[in-house]
């Protein structure tokens, strides 16, 4: 029997997805909205590089009831918009659900008690999710959304690592991954989620705050050598966090910050400052300075620049 998949926030990263689960063959939906659904109801997915793009062809809708309980429900939505989208999503999950959470940022059930008022202050996650087995995602892709239906990769090379959550159960989780992975989107499954979520969180505490201030690409932003430095003292404060917090980032801070300097790339945080879209602010930003307080983890470099990115937010809305 397919499994049955359904993606809420089919965006850069959820159309990625998709398309991986159609073309390995998965019974994939998408839950959608306005143009972007009209889009994949009426010409399919569209992913796109700068000398090649696939189609992909999938039920698509607006109503979760219509597309009822699914073996999996993967949510790529970004943080702020995390709850309502469980609380729409509601209809596609069974008793037996999974839920993924492929997402930037200090996911809701990471040390949930330290960062819950940030993440899930009305409980709705929580409660959603409570019983559900739990798989973490972490995805490595320079995307954006070019128009309703059609996402361009800036970077052709992608990868997402898959993983249960502390004390989680799941019989669907290898077969998700071999499904993508057969699909076309390289997956592998990870023994130790955390230390993924803090890898890929320590690339963004540097590279999406550094290049969302000065308002450049990846690559901009990082010739500047004063800006490398910067990368570099937050690459080491980040990873002396992780560490604190049980998790032992081993990434090289100068080929992080190599890495960056050749990514022409705008952040999904730069991208949503540029659109007046809400910033992941409390997820890569906000929970991480909290768990450092905690932690008695001395970050200056970050509090600077992470001070500078609330007073260009504050400059933009007054």
């Amino acid at each position: 029997m397919m499994m049955k998949v359904c993606i809420v926030g089919p965006g850069a990263v959820g159309a990625q997805i998709a398309a991986g689960l159609v073309q390995g063959g998965a019974a994939a939906s998408v839950l959608a909205r306005g143009v972007h659904l009209d889009a994949i109801r009426d010409r399919g997915l569209v992913i796109a590089t700068a000398d090649h793009e696939e189609r992909v062809s999938i039920a698509a809708s607006d109503d979760a009831g219509q597309l009822g309980p699914q073996d999996v429900v993967v949510f790529t939505v970004k943080a702020p918009a995390l709850a309502a989208a469980m609380m729409q999503a509601r209809p596609l999950l069974g008793k037996d659900t999974e839920i993924v959470a492929v997402m930037n940022g200090v996911p809701w059930w990471f040390m949930s008690e330290k960062v819950k008022p940030l993440l899930d202050p009305d409980g709705v996650i929580a409660a959603t999710t409570d019983g559900a087995s739990v798989i973490g995602g972490v995805v490595y892709t320079a995307a954006h959304v070019a128009a309703p239906g059609r996402i361009v990769l800036t970077v052709p090379r992608r990868r997402l690592t898959l993983g249960l959550v502390p004390s989680a159960k799941s019989i669907h989780l290898e077969k998700l991954a071999g499904l993508l992975d057969r699909g076309g989107l390289p997956t592998k499954i990870s023994a130790s989620i955390g230390i993924d979520v803090w890898t890929k969180l320590i690339g963004n505490l540097s590279g999406n705050l550094i290049a969302t201030v000065v308002g450049l690409p990846l690559n901009e932003a990082f010739a500047d050598p004063v800006n490398r430095e910067v990368a570099r003292r937050i690459i080491d404060e980040a990873k002396s966090l992780a560490a604190a917090l049980g998790y032992p980032v081993r990434v090289d801070t100068d080929r992080m910050v190599a890495d960056s300097t050749g990514i022409p790339h705008r952040p999904s945080t730069l991208q949503d400052f540029e659109a007046g879209r809400a910033i992941e602010i409390d997820a890569l930003f906000r929970a991480p300075l909290a768990l450092a307080r905690s932690a008695n983890v001395a970050t200056p470099t970050l509090d600077d620049w992470f001070g500078r990115l609330t007073a260009k937010i504050e400059d933009r809305t007054s």
